[in-house]
């Protein structure tokens, strides 16, 4: 043929499929000493075809999907649900495949192409090239965007493709090793899975105290971390613009849980906004979502984690009170490890409003041991408990 051909799958030495244009599909069965040409029942232009056994395969082009199960014999077109062009397939079994095309469209199937999935990927380029090496590991690629799943394509990462040329292809052996190709000549290797450590954020919150507002927030893993930028935004009338009022160091690249804290002790009664600016060490950042703090009255219940923690010998638990109509009957224990009750705090009736207590492991003359200890909040309905750790 003299069609333009864009797209190869061979599933072993011997058997291949070859798509291109106006709907061309070549098969060849000794490993391409001779190709025969099939009939796929269209004059769509193909783009991409991948074959995971000598029955079942797909070629993807313009907006449709085409699938066999009888090794290229008969094709049946299947509604892809999008109408974005598409350029490139990958599926992993005959069930399980990929397919991606214009503005950051990732279509997924889990039963052979019967029904098409779009997943979310948080991006707006062209995606030419897509590779899965099993059921949670993947990547696309294509105008300046490298993005890469490690569940499937639940969640995808947007990874520095450290190119501004376009990339075409994809192709991954394994979880880490893999290689990019695109315009320019350019090619990209990993041999980590393209360093996929993301600076993953899993909690924000805010509190409203005596001193101030705390901020705490807390990350799974970090790569390239520098630190956060905390922002502020005042509420007078409508939100103004953000204001840097402090930087919280990262960091750097771990894969262990990281908490952080913050106390803005310049705020008057009023509501504000918070957001953090999580800043990498080549400058690239990314915001966090916003959280707006009323400092006049706790708006829920709140029971903080103790500071210091660990402590010796006295350490200051935190809690909020919001107003309900009436006082609440409040308690606060401390409790040991076997559930022995070793000291109330707080044990009355208390109106809405931010409160602090001190515990003393060495009160009442008889100093408490090391360990780890619970403190229980019991406020109305509002139940809470936190460890802290005495370590002498």
């Amino acid at each position: 043929t003299t069609t333009l051909l864009s797209s190869v799958s061979f599933i072993d030495v011997n058997n291949g499929w070859v798509a291109g244009g106006s709907g061309k599909i070549l098969k060849t069965t000794d490993g391409g000493t001779n190709w025969s040409s099939l009939t796929s029942g269209t004059g769509t232009p193909f783009y991409g075809i991948s074959f995971t056994d000598a029955n079942n395969g797909t070629v993807i082009g313009m907006t449709s999907i085409y699938r066999t199960t009888d090794g290229g014999t008969t094709w049946v077109n299947q509604p892809s649900g999008t109408g974005s062009l598409l350029w490139d397939v990958d599926f992993i079994d005959a069930n399980n495949g990929f397919v991606v095309g214009d503005a950051g469209t990732i279509l997924k199937t889990t039963n052979g192409g019967t029904n098409w999935v779009s997943l979310t990927t948080g991006v707006s380029n062209i995606l030419e090239g897509v590779s899965f090496t099993d059921l949670n590991n993947g990547t696309a690629c294509g105008i300046g965007v490298i993005l890469r799943t490690t569940d499937g394509g639940t969640t995808w990462i947007n990874q520095p493709a450290q190119t501004t040329n376009i990339l075409y292809g994809v192709s991954f052996t394994d979880a880490a090793n893999g290689t990019a190709v695109g315009s320019s000549g350019t090619i990209l290797r990993t041999t980590n899975g393209g360093g996929i450590i993301p600076v993953e954020l899993t909690s924000f919150n805010a509190y409203a105290g005596e001193n101030g507002v705390t901020l705490s927030w807390q990350t799974a893993t970090e790569t390239n971390n520098r630190g956060f930028e905390v922002q502020r935004s005042e509420i007078g009338g409508q939100k103004s613009g953000w204001e840097k009022i402090g930087f919280v160091n990262g960091s750097g690249t771990t894969t262990e849980q990281m908490s952080y804290t913050f106390i803005d002790n310049k705020v008057e009664r009023g509501t504000y906004y918070y957001r953090l600016k999580q800043v990498d060490f080549d400058g690239t950042f990314k915001y966090s979502n916003e959280i707006e703090v009323n400092t006049s009255t706790p708006l829920v219940f709140n029971l903080e984690q103790n500071y210091p923690n660990p402590f010796n010998p006295v350490t200051s638990i935190k809690y909020s009170i919001p107003n309900t109509g009436t006082s609440t009957f409040v308690q606060l224990k401390v409790y040991n490890s076997l559930g022995e009750e070793v000291a109330t705090l707080v044990n009355q009736n208390q109106p809405a409003g931010n409160y602090e207590v001190k515990f003393s492991a060495s009160g009442n003359g008889k100093g408490l041991s090391s360990g780890v200890y619970i403190y229980r909040l019991t406020a109305g309905n509002y139940i809470a408990a936190k460890k802290l750790v005495l370590l002498k």
